[in-house]
């Protein structure tokens, strides 16, 4: 196989794992709670795209991964409605947080900034931007203390 050929089947192959993953609204944390006080979700910018103009998406707290539909989400994983405008996911604020889990009161407390995907930590001394939603870092990901978004 030539160095080229290479290069492309490789490019194929991660397309292809990322689109499986955000098409079974999974994703990969990419942070420990326990070595950093910030760090991004999965980059909601290579997501976006995968969805059209006005579509309902849901955007899942626990590790930043969208979905263009919630059948098959366990119902206690908490997440965001919201919708695709100008390539940007835009949040439902009034629908608040959904799902029936249990708010959580432990690990590395801080907020999620919906917007770009980034878990802050209360030591950052950093104001959040909205929409946000409070809760805790945990090593199985970010969980919400309150279904209020900011």
């Amino acid at each position: 196989m030539k160095k080229s050929e290479a290069i492309t089947y490789s490019i194929v192959l991660l397309s292809s794992s990322a689109l499986l993953s955000i098409l079974s609204c999974t994703g990969h944390l990419d942070i420990k709670c326990s070595e950093r006080f910030t760090g991004k979700m999965m980059p909601s910018q290579n997501q976006v795209s995968q969805f059209q103009e006005q579509q309902t998406v849901f955007f899942i707290l626990k590790n930043g991964s969208m979905c263009a539909t919630k059948n098959g989400l366990d119902p206690k994983t908490f997440y965001v409605k919201g919708r695709m405008e100008n390539g940007q996911f835009i949040v439902d604020t009034q629908s608040g947080v959904q799902g029936d889990g249990d708010l959580n009161i432990s690990g590395r407390p801080g907020w999620l900034e919906i917007g770009g995907g980034q878990f802050f930590s209360q030591e950052t001394g950093k104001a959040p931007t909205s929409p946000y939603v409070n809760g805790y870092m945990t090593d199985e990901g970010f969980m919400p203390s309150s279904k209020a978004i900011r």
